[in-house]
């Protein structure tokens, strides 16, 4: 019964040792690396001062290899408000070479295809480069794309062109001539004749008597009658 007793007692004396020693060291355990940085403040100034030399190389020329060892470096960092604004300024200069490619995709495109929607787009992704330099480029090259017409459009171009002119352009717009009025009346015109060739006999004044023709049968001649006197002397 005592042996049960000391057994107890030493298992609990044991388990009060283990958790006074963990508790020790989950307190004290961090100490010498928070000394260590606190010792040398100067070690964070000069990894702040290369990231910023950094970022001032990707402004110039962001390839993604020298993106990637920024990026390291600002994870490396352990407090917040110094990463912020480096994180920051770093994902600006991301974005904008991300929009350089855009835009001159969409350059390769329009040079490809001469097609005006396309070269519209280009121009809009060229608007939103930050970099002068580059951006003056690709505006450059944007230009020298001319854009051709298809012959279907212009046709229906020319053709609602035509339509669209007034009706008096399709005139002869040169002033015309007045007529001279005459100055002795005209004679008027004759009525057409059937034969052309046959000259037209003038109307005489007074009627011509009529000749009987021959050809047409005529009605005998009366005998004149003697006068009453002659015929009583007969008698």
């Amino acid at each position: 019964m005592e042996k049960s007793k000391k057994e107890t007692l030493f298992l609990l004396l044991s388990i009060l040792t283990l958790t006074l020693a963990g508790g020790v060291y989950l307190i004290f355990g961090n100490a010498p690396k928070l000394s260590t940085v606190a010792a040398n403040p100067s070690q964070l100034a000069k990894q702040l001062t290369k990231i910023q030399a950094l970022l001032d190389q990707a402004d110039i020329d962001p390839n993604p290899d020298l993106l990637l060892k920024i990026q390291n470096a600002i994870n490396s960092l352990k407090k917040s408000e110094d990463k912020e604004p480096l994180q920051a300024r770093l994902d600006a200069i991301k974005a904008n070479l991300n929009q350089e490619q855009v835009a001159l995709t969409a350059i390769e495109l329009a040079e490809a295809t001469l097609n005006q929607d396309l070269k519209d787009q280009a121009q809009k992704a060229i608007n939103a480069v930050s970099r002068e330099a580059q951006k003056a480029a690709m505006q450059a090259r944007l230009d020298a794309v001319i854009v051709q017409v298809p012959v279907s459009e212009n046709k229906s171009s020319s053709q609602n062109h035509e339509g669209s002119l007034p009706i008096e352009d399709s005139y002869d717009k040169t002033p015309s001539r007045p007529i001279p009025e005459p100055s002795s009346p005209q004679p008027q015109p004759q009525p057409p004749v059937d034969n052309p060739d046959r000259t037209p006999i003038p109307e005489p004044s007074q009627p011509i008597p009529e000749t009987p023709d021959s050809s047409s049968p005529q009605p005998p001649a009366s005998k004149p009658s003697l006068p009453d006197k002659l015929f009583d002397e007969d008698f």
